[in-house]
């Protein structure tokens, strides 16, 4: 079998619950060693070159800088890398947040994972979209029919997810490529941030093996 490598991915956490937004400024991130010094030199750099904005506030508090995103609301925590090399120190950093703001009530976690792959030729990104939804029964009903996102959602083998989502749809990022989603939810915390964080350290190497699978399973055939 070819080896198939992401032209890019990213994985994201999301949390649902109640948070106070302004303590997870980078300032306090760096206080508490969870981030490096210089993340806030460069986030001052990229305001003043109008590349990005920080916004701490009660109500919102947003930021992007060496390999994460980060933006909390009173109900929503996100977190999110886009560099693999990254992911676990990803993990690392909600983990050592949450260590510290162990009281924080947390009901439903979202575990993420995102795939571009660009494919060999367009014909064959053509033949991913007419194996996952083929054109037949929609021919007599559309000209020209062809995939635009497709949904599947179960469960999976020693995984603890309420459901798991995979979503497949042409990348926007990359030209012949296919982008794959795939959500983990999590429910059942009773409030627990520590149970959330257990459960998120268990799944964080399996979502990753899956995501992998999903790739290989869906798109090895069309690389021959």
């Amino acid at each position: 079998m070819p080896v198939i490598t992401p032209h890019h991915e990213g994985r994201s956490v999301v949390l649902i619950g109640d948070f106070n937004p302004r303590i997870f400024q980078p300032s306090w991130l760096i206080a508490e060693k969870l981030l490096r010094h210089d993340a806030l030199e460069e986030i001052e750099t990229a305001q003043k070159a109008g590349a990005q904005e920080l916004i701490v506030s009660s109500e919102i508090t947003a930021f992007s800088c060496l390999w994460v995103t980060l933006q909390v609301t009173k109900q929503r925590f996100f977190v999110s890398s886009t560099t693999p090399q990254h992911f676990l120190a990803l993990l690392d950093l909600i983990v050592g947040m949450f260590t510290l703001l162990r009281y924080t009530p947390v009901n439903m976690m979202g575990v993420n994972h995102d795939i571009h792959v660009q494919m060999p030729s367009e014909g064959k990104w053509h033949d991913v979209g007419d194996t996952l939804v083929p054109k037949q029964p929609w021919q007599t009903l559309l000209d020209r029919p062809g995939m635009n996102a497709v949904a599947v959602q179960g469960t999976r083998k020693s995984c603890d997810a309420a459901r798991v989502v995979v979503k497949v749809q042409p990348s926007p990022d990359v030209k012949h490529g296919v982008y794959i989603h795939i959500n983990e939810h999590y429910d059942g915390f009773a409030g627990s941030v520590e149970e959330a964080m257990k459960t998120l350290q268990r799944a964080w190497l399996p979502a990753k093996s899956f995501a992998q699978e999903v790739m290989e399973t869906l798109l090895n055939p069309h690389f021959d």
